[in-house]
């Protein structure tokens, strides 16, 4: 059985992407934001009939963060939380963001 040049071309391009992650600073962005926005959609995918089937419910929330941690250790974000002291409190709070991508969302997780 031969290989059609659309498997060779395939195989070629697979084979290049540890070259172009390594040498290629512009490449690895681009990589972890599509990285980033197919497993977005994949949760969206999963916990979507999830929701509708507690709405309303806490659980949830807890559900959909413990997704979005694990999209930041996937693509390799580190966050650095200022003002702890402020969220530790048991009261009401508002908080401010300047979004700057889409992936500052993964912060309030």
């Amino acid at each position: 059985m031969t290989a059609s040049y659309t498997e060779l071309i395939l195989v070629g391009c697979i084979l290049l992407l540890p070259f172009l992650y390594e040498s290629s600073q512009k490449f690895r962005y681009h990589l972890k934001f599509l990285l980033y926005y197919t497993i977005t959609i994949l949760n969206s995918i999963i916990l979507i009939p999830v929701f509708c089937i507690r709405p309303k419910d806490v659980r949830n929330l807890l559900l959909a963060s413990d997704f979005c941690k694990q999209i930041s250790r996937v693509i390799g974000i580190k966050w650095i939380l200022r003002g702890k002291e402020h969220l530790e409190k048991d009261q009401a709070c508002i908080i401010i963001s300047n979004h700057q991508s889409s992936i500052d969302i993964l912060g309030k997780s």
